[in-house]
């Protein structure tokens, strides 16, 4: 008897792992289209792209200058909020964002100096003016030295990363999107284990009577 207990105890406990568990699960992309802004060479489109995320429509800007990609193509992707933990390159993608919404640069230059950070020669090719080089320089000041405290996780949370599952398709950084709060996968775990163990307590109890 006291076997079949232990079997139980430990099944249940399986099976509250199972349910309770997170399960990664990436993204489905897809490009639905361009803005019709052009670099100064006129040679490439710029952000803000539409991107389907999950079937919601999102403006996001590209990172990488060297992948192509056609309307209609579709990818799977992980998205991740930035933080002051995420690379120097996001964090100057954010910062550069974060100067295009107060107005200080254009989207054509914020799209061409966030290309300059991964692809410089190419950007370079494309129209990047030293104005927007010197942009780029003061973006990754505030990226690795973060002057004044002005760029900490609530700053960066305000931004989302999807990073290309295969590494071929480009990878994107846009605003964040609102979330609702939902439990932990932990809080859910302890939950589910309180909730058997509860239960196991009361039979027993029932059936010492």
């Amino acid at each position: 008897m006291k076997n079949l207990a232990k079997i139980t105890t430990l099944s249940l406990l399986l099976f509250s792992l199972a349910v309770f568990s997170p399960v990664a699960k990436a993204d489905s992309m897809s490009f639905v289209g361009v803005n019709g802004a052009v670099t100064p060479s006129g040679t490439e489109y710029v952000g803000p792209y539409t991107v389907s995320v999950n079937g919601t429509e999102l403006p996001l800007f590209c990172l990488n200058l060297d992948r192509n990609m056609s309307v209609g193509q579709a990818w799977e992707a992980n998205a991740s909020l930035l933080s002051m933990g995420s690379s120097v390159e996001a964090k100057e993608a954010a910062i550069l964002l974060s100067f295009m919404d107060l107005g200080q640069i254009s989207a054509v230059d914020a799209q061409l100096e966030i290309w300059a950070i991964l692809d410089h020669a190419d950007a370079l090719l494309n129209g990047l003016t030293p104005d927007m080089e010197l942009n780029q320089k003061t973006a990754l000041m505030y990226a690795m030295f973060n002057p004044g405290n002005r760029y900490n996780d609530a700053f960066y949370n305000e931004f989302t990363l999807f990073k290309s599952n295969d590494g071929t398709a480009q990878d994107f950084l846009g605003r964040s999107l609102p979330t609702t709060s939902t439990p932990e996968p932990a809080s859910l775990l302890l939950l589910g284990t309180g909730l058997f163990s509860s239960a196991g307590m009361l039979y027993r109890r029932v059936r010492s009577k």
